[in-house]
């Protein structure tokens, strides 16, 4: 994964995400359910090339990645199945930290 990212490999980072995900769902019966099957599965037939269910249970997050041009295909199909999208975007800045007027870390 590290060579991939240090290389803009996006098709690589997207299958070890995918393989990630499979065999993770080997390990224990009650990593996934139907409901997240659904979501991943659907994510990846309107256009996702791979993704993670990230977090630590009770909830979390899935990640996907996929093409600019099919962003909103994916965004839409998974809003219908309850889902919120957050978008995010890869940096090459690193880690940066806003404060807001209140001097809170944003």
């Amino acid at each position: 994964m590290k060579k991939a990212l240090t290389e803009g490999n996006m098709a690589k980072i997207c299958e070890l995400l995918h393989d990630g995900w499979e065999h993770k769902k080997n390990l224990d019966s009650k990593i996934s359910n139907p409901e997240l099957d659904k979501i991943y599965d659907s994510a990846l037939k309107n256009g996702a090339n791979g993704g993670k269910l990230l977090g630590a249970g009770g909830g979390g997050h899935f990640m996907f990645l996929c093409d600019p041009d099919k962003k909103e295909d994916v965004a839409r199909v998974v809003k219908k199945l309850g889902c919120k999208v957050i978008r995010v975007n890869f940096d090459t800045d690193g880690l940066q930290v806003w404060k807001n007027n209140d001097n809170q870390v944003l």
